[in-house]
């Protein structure tokens, strides 16, 4: 797996950032991240959603900046009072946003599905790019 960092900064807000690599190992490390985080590391909260909600969603935001950035990219997990909010940074400046999916079946669903299944999401840009963000209340 690749490095974690734990940023921790009491109780209220702390957060865990990963650094990703390949759009398959990447996105199965943020999914094992996440259901690590749901399972034992919120102290004791629950997000509104159920957990594999938060998975899905999580995979989408890393898959879509893997594929369309051209540097690596990084998650950060941030437990704060309102919930869980969970940031993809990658290089791109392009904001994104959803698009019509492919007819072929293969593309263009994963903001529709962050957007299904978030409470709130959206992006903003960064020094080095974007980031985008889902944002998942307690419940």
């Amino acid at each position: 797996m690749p490095k974690v960092f734990d940023r921790s900064a009491g109780l209220r807000n702390r957060s865990r950032d990963l650094l990703l690599g390949t759009a398959g190992a990447g996105a199965a490390d943020a999914r094992d991240l996440v259901r690590e985080l749901l399972d034992h590391g919120l102290d004791g909260r629950r997000t509104a959603r159920p957990d594999g909600d938060v998975v899905l969603a999580v995979s989408e935001l890393v898959t879509n900046a893997l594929r369309h950035c051209a540097g690596p990219a990084r998650m950060r997990v941030v437990t704060r009072e309102d919930g869980l909010l969970v940031e993809v940074h990658d290089d791109s400046q392009h904001p994104a946003r959803p698009r019509d999916a492919r007819n072929d079946g293969t593309g263009g669903y994963g903001l529709h599905i962050v957007e299904v299944l978030a409470d709130r999401w959206g992006n903003r840009r960064t020094p080095r790019g974007k980031a985008v963000w889902a944002l998942f209340s307690w419940g």
